[in-house]
């Protein structure tokens, strides 16, 4: 699996954030018949909670399209159904690279491929003057773990000179077939050293920061630094040798 494909959904997840700043307040719908094009490069270095897979720095585009029902980035997609106001309710449609190779470690030797996946579902947005809370739900729509996940979390905007500054808090559900597919071993794949594992559900921590900077109106640059405090049905699979997952994102946007 190349680098490229394994990370472009967070070069897409990015684009979107960084081509529609996070604003602490009310976000009007874009305006019937406008359009917004932003294009430009995001570097990453991402760590996997798998044993014996350390971190990955990337470098790739960054591409997205949003008018007033449509919002395109990478490859993923939301299908605006309300968008103006305090409430924001959309469609979503996105690939996400939650799979690995066996080849990618020894400790995943012998282990069967796990496979990326198409999420399909729905997101809800409650929009206020001090914060954003959101609201995701996704199954599998490939069908390779037929999982579910959702997640909750709130951002808001600080300031601190001409640098925006972004917090943010989240909680990500995953449901037992979710877990099981990426992180359980199932006895065809038991060793020695690696004993059977079924996953559970399991709720993870995020906290993360977006610090974006505009040099002109219509360029800006951002970093993102998060990290994920995995919970206990992930952490005691034997292929797992991380507590908590650290990223670090940065790059620089130019919006037509």
């Amino acid at each position: 699996m190349p680098p490229f494909a394994r990370h472009l959904p967070v070069a897409a997840l990015l684009a979107a954030l960084t081509s529609q700043p996070v604003m602490a307040q009310p976000a009007p719908a874009t305006p019937s018949g406008e359009s917004t094009l932003s294009a430009g490069l995001m570097t990453t270095s991402e760590w996997r909670p798998y044993r014996g897979v350390g971190n990955t720095t990337s470098l790739f585009p960054l591409l997205q399209y949003e008018n007033a029902w449509l919002d395109i980035w990478g490859p993923g997609a939301d299908i605006k159904l309300k968008d103006d106001g305090p409430l924001a309710v959309m469609l979503r449609a996105r690939y996400a690279d939650t799979g690995y190779d066996a080849s990618d470690s020894e400790a995943l030797a012998g282990m069967k491929d796990r496979k990326n996946s198409v999420w399909l579902g729905t997101k809800l947005q409650w929009r206020t003057t001090v914060a954003h809370t959101s609201l995701e739900w996704l199954a599998d729509g490939s069908r390779h773990s037929k999982g579910q996940q959702a997640k909750l979390w709130v951002e808001t905007m600080m300031h601190a000179g001409p640098v925006r500054i972004v917090p943010r808090a989240g909680l990500q559900w995953q449901d037992a077939k979710y877990v099981d597919y990426h992180f359980g071993v199932t006895a065809a794949e038991a060793t020695a050293t690696r004993p059977a594992y079924r996953g559970h559900s399991v709720l993870n921590t995020e906290l993360g920061a977006r610090f974006l900077y505009a040099f002109t109106p219509s360029q800006s640059g951002f970093v993102d630094l998060s990290a994920t405090a995995l919970g206990s049905a992930i952490r005691r699979s034997p292929i797992v040798e991380r507590s908590w997952v650290p990223a670090v994102r940065a790059g620089y946007v130019y919006r037509f």
